[in-house]
């Protein structure tokens, strides 16, 4: 049998001798972005096992008709300000969303027609980090200027919404939800880790800053907040990238490339 494994994570291979003997059959390790192979190279794994196949855009993740379904879902949406600034992701410590909604407590004091939100839940018992950030939010006293929202189905009707994404994470191995934004014309400002360093230009395709500095996030948002050129600029050439890099035919072509080279 040929085994073709996909890693998706960021953290190296465990070493345990029996998950390793499990594995010692695998003929390629499919890396979804160079950190992954990076991380598998330092894990151990030989440079010839590993083939980088970035993920891709779904054919239906790229809406044509952005400005018409926005107004028509900003009251689904509950969004009442001109100005809105999202993220979406699983509610857990290392994606960061309390770095970001402390930015957001830097931009509301000083840009009154904007708003946050987040579009995600919690998948440990007892929603420990999704209680955290709504005590946070309401410590801020921004209650009515940052909102947690359930998971967008499909995240496009979410996405349109937004004029600014951002993503906040402390590491990613790629990010679907960021060349989904990308993908929709959005502005980014995404954290310089793992993945999404690969994806965004800095300043290009978007704006990278350091993570765990919700000064800097802050200070993003403020500068493409405040500008709706530079947004659209920065959106469009986004979207163009984006569309051309993970294009869902070309990956499928990759894929079965790999599958006919280790089944010859």
């Amino acid at each position: 049998v040929r085994l073709v494994l996909t890693r998706h994570h960021y953290l190296p291979m465990r070493r345990n001798p029996v998950y390793r003997r499990l594995l010692n059959h695998t003929s390629r390790i499919i890396a979804v972005s160079g950190y992954v192979r990076e991380q598998l190279l330092r894990s151990g794994w030989e440079e010839s096992r590993i083939v980088v196949i970035h993920n891709w855009l779904s054919p239906d993740a790229t809406p044509s008709d952005r400005l018409e379904s926005r107004d028509r879902g900003r009251d689904e949406w509950g969004f009442t300000r001109p100005l809105i600034v999202g993220s979406a992701g699983a509610l857990t410590p290392a994606k960061g969303h309390e770095d970001l909604i402390r930015a957001a407590k830097a931009v509301t004091d000083s840009i009154p027609n904007a708003e946050f939100a987040i579009a995600g839940s919690d998948p440990e018992p007892g929603r420990p980090t999704a209680s955290r950030l709504e005590t946070l939010i309401r410590e801020f006293r921004i209650e009515d200027r940052f909102r947690i929202l359930p998971p967008a189905q499909p995240l496009r009707v979410f996405l349109n919404q937004l004029d600014v994404f951002v993503l906040p994470s402390w590491n990613e191995a790629f990010s679907l939800v960021l060349i989904e934004a990308m993908a929709a014309g959005l502005a980014v400002i995404a954290t310089e880790v793992g993945g999404p360093s690969e994806i965004v230009r800095h300043d290009e395709t978007g704006i990278l800053v350091p993570p765990k500095n919700p000064a800097r996030i802050s200070a993003a948002v403020e500068s493409l907040l405040g500008d709706a050129s530079r947004r659209l600029r920065l959106g469009a050439a986004a979207r163009t990238d984006v569309l051309a890099r993970f294009n869902f035919d070309r990956a499928l072509d990759q894929v079965e490339a790999l599958y006919r080279e280790v089944m010859e």
